[in-house]
C-alpha cells in the first residue's frame, strides 16, 4: 500500500522537476542560428513551460514527495494512537 502511494507521489515530484528543466533545455538548443518564426515559437513555448505543472488529488492536495511524507506521518500517528489504546 505504501509503495502505491509512493509511486504516485514520486512521479508527481518528477513531473514538476522535469518541467522546470524543460525551460533550460529549450534555451540550450541552437536557437541563435534559427529564423525569426522559430524564435517566436520558442519564446511562446518557453513561457508555457514556466508555469508549474502539478498533479492535484481530489482537488485537495498536491501529489508530491512532501505529501507522501505527510501521509506517512499521519499514518504513523494514528497507528501509534491505536496501539496505545489497546
Amino acid at each position: 500500500m505504501i509503495l502505491e502511494v509512493f509511486l504516485y507521489c514520486y512521479f508527481g515530484s518528477e513531473l514538476v522537476y522535469q518541467t522546470h528543466r524543460m525551460t533550460d533545455a529549450i534555451y540550450s538548443c541552437n536557437w541563435i542560428d534559427q529564423d525569426r518564426k522559430f524564435k517566436k515559437m520558442l519564446i511562446m513555448f518557453m513561457q508555457s513551460t514556466q508555469k508549474s505543472m502539478t498533479i492535484i488529488a481530489g482537488g485537495f492536495f498536491t501529489v508530491n514527495l512532501a505529501a507522501f511524507v505527510s501521509v506517512l506521518k499521519s499514518s504513523y500517528s494514528v497507528f501509534a494512537l491505536l496501539m496505545r489504546l489497546t
